[in-house]
């Protein structure tokens, strides 16, 4: 019994044992499966911050690092990793580049991600439909510029052969089914002859069948609908029926003020101009059956949403009917020169090769074929806009009212709606008729300045930019109130402001001059995609005329940023971002004698500091440095430098200079027994002499103070400082008697000054001689400045002569110096009275 229980004592303990391992093994398995989820989530983070730092070298100047950072972000997206998504977005607008190998890049990354799966499982039908539904998710929430990245990125697989015809058509069946994402890459891609060849059949099926009012309904289908009738090529016996069909998704009653309805009704006349020969009859119809809709209506009451309809149609109408015309002209042109090019070569037969050589240099020297097709490039454009917007027109009847609508002075059109509609409306009956333009310009410019609609703004500003292309002589008085906008308090604003005017500065359409500061400013926007936009534009504005006009800009740039009282942080990180794109030597000496003029130009410290930070973000050169030490430039800062960040902007770029190399005349003068100081060396010791005349000075003045002697104003020791040994040697005996005199002159001066200003005190209702040539000179310039023709009541335009304006500043800023010279002391004398009482 006793070795029973000893039996089966050992047997529970074995049990135990082995109940005790067990659990000890499943306690590591999840310990090291919890270390593994871990290490797993740690690597996710890692890859997410890899992803984020990569995606910065898709915007590098590099190509290399633009094509590696494609290929991480290719292998990141197969891991489903919810940043890939982003990143694929991104990597779209690359496909704009101008570097071949980038462009391909973006393709193959294209292919790689959702064709090369496809290919690998031979087109099996669920791999159809799979890639069908990841293509279409592309376009779900993208904005216009993805989406016409997308558009090319497809039409470029296309082109290549890469795109199956099987996976279009299944795009199409799932557009047939409702989703309007899968028919509106249809529509992106069907703009490829061989892809337009093979929707043809369904799309003409679709016309046929008994489906099409089911699928109208909805205005995102309808438009993707509308978008493929543009792109595929029908036979004319089925023209009436698409008339007819693109006229009901105009003229479309159900769904009220939805607003998805609108871009509908532009696709649909965007493709009455495509696939109609007579569109101008189609758009006259529209027009008549909604007008007629519209106003027939009891009494005065019109709904908004339906007003709002008819001014989008009649507007939009307007464009694609000049276009139309311009089409048509550029076609005659194109069938002339054709006929002209044959008839000459059946007749270059007969005649001897040295009368057809003569022929053509006469008509290379005069031009006359040039005049010819810019003659018949006018006629067309004069037709279009005396036939559009004369009184006798359909459109030109509607005029008057789209005014009325955009001024609404009774308040009677205060619907959002049809304010958006109305203003667009104007915008593009500008864009047709240059005296309509003309007309109504003070009145555009006023609504865009003062509208409350972000809407408003927006289209303004890019209509803004058309007409700018269209009628540049029209819109250039008016450029600074666009300009204006890159400050707006809407982010969508200010990027659509930025895009027009990059696309008008950088195809010379727009001439900018200190303007330019406001685009600066857009580098350091809270907006990212703005910074990039800004970047993307200094970036190819350096390459305008090898770089010299950005190396000419950049002083009044730098002028008006100062003068604007931008945040001191704010304005130094733009300066930085700016001289980033000055990397030429010559281009960055050349920039010191612009900015030491500028310290003698105004009388303000915060300026004063801004100069000198400017010269300390410059890469100069040794010739650079030794023109600081010219006796001009630095007589126009030494008298500042007992501001404390003006002395360290200096010394900064005294650090800077020791680090270049020692310079060859130099070297040259200490082989010929010269002292051999550096730029750097003969820079630092110069600051140093006038930092300590500085200190010298602000000392006996403190000396004089302690003592209780009252200073006078203008009597605080700031005699010019005499020049420094090495420079004093150097001076002749006739230039002795001249310092004698200019001293002798400014202590006369300075005693008319202060006797001034005593009589000023003595008898306050005389007026002070400075403050009278103030007045003076403000009305000589008042009335010597043509009044500007066409200015608003509100908002005026500048189309004075910007070339006299830095001249009124300069007369203005003279004028003020001496009013305050006679009131009280300088900028300088009161920052040194300020040391002197703190010491």
């Amino acid at each position: 019994v006793k070795a029973e229980g000893q039996g089966e004592g050992m047997k529970e303990e074995q049990e135990q044992s082995e109940e005790a391992k067990a659990l000890n093994k499943e306690v590591d398995e999840l310990q090291s499966r919890v270390s593994f989820y871990q290490a797993v989530v740690a690597f996710v983070g890692t890859v997410h911050k890899a992803v984020a730092t990569i995606e910065g070298l898709l915007r590098s100047s590099t190509t290399t690092d633009v094509v590696e950072a494609m290929h991480f972000l290719v292998a990141v997206y197969g891991f489903q990793m919810e940043v890939a998504q982003q990143s694929l977005r991104k990597m779209l607008l690359l496909i704009w580049s101008k570097e071949p190998s980038i462009k391909e890049a973006v393709t193959e990354a294209y292919r790689t991600i959702f064709l090369v799966p496809l290919e690998a499982a031979r087109g099996s039908k669920e791999a159809l439909a799979e890639t069908a539904t990841r293509l279409a998710s592309l376009v779900q929430g993208g904005n216009i510029g993805e989406l016409a990245s997308l558009e090319q990125v497809m039409l470029q697989l296309a082109g290549s052969g890469h795109l199956p015809d099987a996976l279009v058509l299944t795009l199409w069946d799932n557009f047939m089914r409702g989703d309007h994402s899968a028919g509106a890459l249809v529509s992106l891609s069907a703009a490829h002859p061989s892809l337009s060849n093979l929707l043809a059949g369904p799309l003409k099926k679709v016309l046929l069948s008994a489906e099409l009012p089911v699928l109208l309904r909805h205005p995102m289908r309808a438009r993707c609908l509308c978008d493929i009738a543009a792109a595929v090529p029908l036979e004319p016996a089925l023209r009436p029926r698409l008339a007819q069909v693109l006229s009901e998704v105009v003229m479309h009653g159900g769904g009220g003020d939805d607003e998805r309805w609108l871009p509908a009704t532009e696709a649909a006349l965007n493709a009455m101009a495509v696939a109609l020969p007579e569109a101008h009859v189609a758009y006259g119809s529209v027009l008549r059956a909604m007008a007629s809709h519209l106003f027939s209506a009891p009494g005065d009451e019109v709904e908004s949403w339906r007003l709002a309809r008819f001014l989008h149609v009649l507007g939009h109408s307007a464009v694609k009917q000049l276009a139309v015309a311009e089409g048509m002209g550029a076609d005659q042109q194109r069938k002339q020169a054709a006929e002209e090019e044959a008839q000459a070569k059946s007749g270059a037969k007969d005649k001897p090769k040295k009368n057809k050589d003569e022929e053509e240099g006469i008509e290379a020297a005069t031009g006359v074929d040039a005049v010819v097709q810019e003659t018949r490039a006018e006629m067309a454009r004069e037709l279009g806009e005396r036939d559009l917007l004369s009184e006798e027109s359909l459109v030109g009847m509607f005029g008057a009212m789209v005014r009325s609508v955009c001024e609404n002075a009774s308040n009677k059109y205060s619907d959002s709606r049809v304010r958006t509609a109305g203003v667009l409306a104007l915008c593009k009956l500008m864009c047709v008729s240059s005296v309509y333009c003309e007309e109504n310009l003070q009145l555009l410019f006023s609504i865009m300045m003062t509208a409350p609609e972000r809407a408003i703004r927006s289209n303004t500003v890019v209509a803004l930019g058309d007409m700018a292309f269209r009628w540049t002589n029209l819109t250039e008085p008016w450029m600074s109130h666009i300009f204006a906008l890159l400050r707006d308090a809407d982010a969508i604003v200010r990027h659509n402001t930025l895009t027009v005017l990059t696309h008008l500065v950088l195809n010379d359409m727009v001439k900018v001059r200190g303007q330019v500061s406001e685009m600066a400013l857009c580098l350091e926007d809270s907006e990212h995609r703005i910074q990039d936009m800004a970047r993307l534009f200094f970036s190819e504005f350096k390459l305008k005329q090898q770089g010299m006009l950005i190396y000419n800009l950049l002083p009044d740039l730098v002028g008006r940023l100062s003068a604007s009282q931008v945040e001191e942080g704010k304005f130094r990180r733009v300066i930085k971002s700016v001289f980033a794109f000055i990397d030429k030597a010559k281009q960055t000496d050349g920039l010191v004698d612009k900015f030491c003029s500028r310290f003698r130009a105004s009388d303000d410290p915060r300026q004063w500091r801004d100069m000198a930070f400017c010269l300390a973000n410059l890469n100069l050169s040794d010739k650079g440095v030794r023109r600081l030490c010219d006796d001009a430039n630095f007589k126009a800062f030494a008298d500042k430098l007992h501001d404390e960040d003006i002395a360290g902007s200096f010394l900064q770029i005294v650090a800077k200079a020791k680090k270049l190399p020692k310079a060859a005349d130099s070297k040259a003068d200490a082989a010929g027994g010269g002292d051999g100081k550096s730029a750097a060396d003969e820079l630092e010791e110069k600051l140093d002499q006038a930092m300590q005349s500085e200190e010298a000075r602000a000392a006996a003045l403190a000396a004089r103070i302690a003592s209780g002697e009252v200073i006078p104003e203008g009597d605080e020791g700031e005699e010019e400082a005499p020049a420094p040994a090495p420079f004093a040697k150097k001076a002749t005996a006739k230039k002795a008697p001249a310092k004698a005199k200019a001293a002798k002159k400014k202590k006369v001066e300075s005693e008319d000054e202060e006797s001034e200003a005593e009589e000023a005190g003595e008898d306050e209702e005389d007026e002070a001689p400075a403050r009278k040539a103030l007045a003076a000179s403000n009305r000589k310039s008042g009335a010597s400045r043509p009044a500007a023709k066409g200015k608003p009541k509100k908002i005026a335009s500048d189309d004075e002569d910007e070339e006299d304006e830095e001249n009124a500043e300069n007369v203005d800023t003279n004028s003020k110096r001496s009013s305050q010279a006679a009131a009280k002391p300088s900028a300088a004398s009161r920052s040194r009275n300020a040391r002197v009482s703190r010491a």
